[in-house]
């Protein structure tokens, strides 16, 4: 709600990198915690989202080996958690095939 307060940190180890994104609200309801990554999952009303998102972000991380993990904070409000393994730098023109930059 108004006035809530969101966290974004980012934590580098030496073969994985961590993205964590918390807030301070009422967090997400325990009994659809498992589901927030099934396809066409929404607590919203009908017609108000598609309940893709979750989904959609988890086959991307995946799929660059990482993982992404939901769940509550012992002291109030949810929390995110992107893990992806750390690669070798490249530009972004030999990450697009040599076209570019």
């Amino acid at each position: 709600g108004p006035g809530g307060r969101v966290e974004v940190g980012l934590e580098g180890a030496e073969t994985t990198l961590a993205v964590t994104v918390s807030d301070d609200g009422a967090g997400i309801d325990p009994r659809v915690l498992d589901k927030v990554f099934d396809p066409f999952f929404t607590t919203k009303p009908v017609g108000e989202g598609s309940g893709l998102g979750l989904s959609i972000a988890l086959g991307v991380v995946q799929h660059h080996g990482g993982s992404l993990s939901v769940g509550n904070r012992p002291e109030g409000g949810a929390e995110v958690v992107m893990r992806l393994p750390r690669g070798e730098a490249r530009w972004a023109g030999e990450a697009l095939g040599g076209h570019g930059a």
